[in-house]
């Protein structure tokens, strides 16, 4: 056999095989808790929120673990302005206890490795509650500078895929 048919058998084989193994590992990593009715994908490295449906609405949001959000802090730096220090980068603790979920980042990572950082660090934890009225969730941020630097902006929630629900012009978040 020529190489021509052996490199097309090896393509038509494993090259879909791959593309379907990655896919499981980039899906597979995806907690569902459901608080209130509201089903809630948190990516289990980065804590992340992945997905979100409702019953009766359907799907609110969806993303790929590398770009779920949560928390997103600017921390501008003379050798790199635009730097960020989001959970997106970072590794999450993940405690469920009851109505209750808790997402902590012992360390924020920033968005850059190759900038060196000042001496300190940012810890940040999410706490996302079922509401009293069983119909609603509640998201509280709590966030640690221990850097001598400020954090001029904080983007909480940073809902990385939101979808409209019905006429776009007519969804808000609030």
């Amino acid at each position: 056999m020529s190489p021509s048919p052996r490199i097309h058998r090896l393509c038509t084989c494993v090259l879909p095989a791959a593309l379907f193994m990655s896919f499981l590992v980039s899906h597979a990593a995806a907690r569902t808790i459901k608080l209130n009715g509201l089903e809630i994908g948190i990516d289990e490295k980065n804590g992340g929120i992945v997905s979100l449906r409702y019953p009766g609405v359907g799907e609110i949001l969806t993303t790929e673990p590398g770009a779920a959000g949560l928390l997103d802090l600017a921390f501008p730096l003379a050798s790199y302005v635009p730097m960020r220090l989001a959970t997106r980068f970072s590794r999450a603790v993940i405690e469920e206890n009851g109505p209750t979920l808790t997402i902590t980042w012992p360390e924020l990572a920033p968005s850059r490795t190759h900038v060196k950082l000042p001496s300190g660090s940012v810890r940040a934890s999410v706490t996302i509650t079922a509401a009293p009225d069983g119909r609603s969730v509640i998201l509280r941020c709590r966030i640690e500078n221990k850097f001598a630097e400020p954090i001029p902006q904080i983007l909480f929630p940073d809902f990385c895929g939101l979808r409209p629900v019905g006429a776009p012009e007519a969804t808000r978040l609030t």
